[in-house]
């Protein structure tokens, strides 16, 4: 993994009503999470899952390295991509 950003969005929605400055209540929505992942992987198997939109799970862990602190975990099961965009050889060569 070289890189990893995520976008969560719970679209809540204000339940307005005449007489009351703000809202009366605050409605569900719908929960998504959307995301970008810059990986590099050893051979052609992933990326094909990828290519082919085949679910994946994903777990990522946040803390420190000691373990001294809390950790977050994200786990996100039954993902699937969208696209995927190879960088070339040449940017990627370690030579």
């Amino acid at each position: 993994m070289l890189a990893a950003s995520f976008n969560i969005t719970n679209n809540l929605r204000a339940h307005k009503t005449i007489g009351v400055l703000g809202a009366v209540g605050i409605g569900n929505g719908e929960f998504t999470v959307t995301g970008q992942l810059q990986t590099y992987f050893g051979d052609a198997s992933v990326y094909n899952q990828i290519l082919n939109n085949t679910q994946v799970s994903y777990d990522m862990r946040l803390g420190r390295k000691d373990g001294n602190r809390e950790t977050l975990l994200f786990d996100f099961q039954r993902s699937s991509c969208r696209r995927a965009h190879p960088l070339s050889a040449a940017r990627t060569r370690t030579s």
